[in-house]
């Protein structure tokens, strides 16, 4: 999914920072590093904690929830604007 997102977004930050396009491969072979080294680091971590990385999903879904309930109407009542 990285990947994907780098691809996407890739351009608009090229165009957004004048960048030439010869620069975009290095973002993209960064990003495959990155996760390359990130995915069994964090298997590695949930095998030591795994109670912490539960914790973690649990609380990031929880609040995420709990963001998704909020009535977007509401927020547009308090700061004036007009809800659709």
């Amino acid at each position: 999914m990285t990947i994907t997102l780098a691809n996407v977004v890739l351009p608009e930050i090229r165009a957004r920072c004048r960048q030439p396009t010869t620069r975009s491969p290095g973002v993209v072979i960064l990003d495959l590093i990155a996760t390359a080294v990130a995915t069994p680091t964090t298997g590695w971590l949930e095998s030591r904690w795994r109670d912490v990385m539960f914790r973690g999903v649990g609380g990031f879904t929880l609040f995420s929830l709990l963001c998704g309930r909020k009535d977007v109407s509401e927020l547009n009542r308090r700061s004036g604007k007009l809800s659709i």
